[in-house]
């Protein structure tokens, strides 16, 4: 459920949890402003990850600390930017407190 939109139009890192209950969990990583050295490749039509390969010199920079690993200098990463999104999505299946609050 990792999906990541430049677009101001979308909601950032929105992560999605649907089960077959039909109950759905939302939540959003936060937001941080993508270098204008980036921003122009990814408008162009480049993924994120080689957009910021080329920036930063760097080789599948989406396999390790990803763009957020590379302007935080390695602070926080691209698997711990998205680990809370993807916990809060979880609340309404966590047995015993958010089942019972969501369903």
């Amino acid at each position: 459920c990792w999906r990541a939109f430049l677009s101001s139009k979308e909601r950032e890192g929105s992560c999605t949890t649907n089960l077959k209950s039909g109950v759905v969990g939302r939540s959003r990583s936060a937001e941080f402003v993508v270098p204008a050295s980036i921003a122009q490749r990814v408008a162009d039509g480049e993924e994120l990850g080689p957009a910021s390969d080329a920036v930063f010199g760097t080789v599948d920079i989406k396999r390790g600390g990803g763009t957020i690993g590379a302007l935080t200098n390695g602070t926080l990463t691209r698997a711990a930017y998205y680990e809370q999104p993807f916990l809060l999505a979880c609340l309404p299946f966590v047995e015993g407190t958010g089942r019972e609050l969501y369903h």
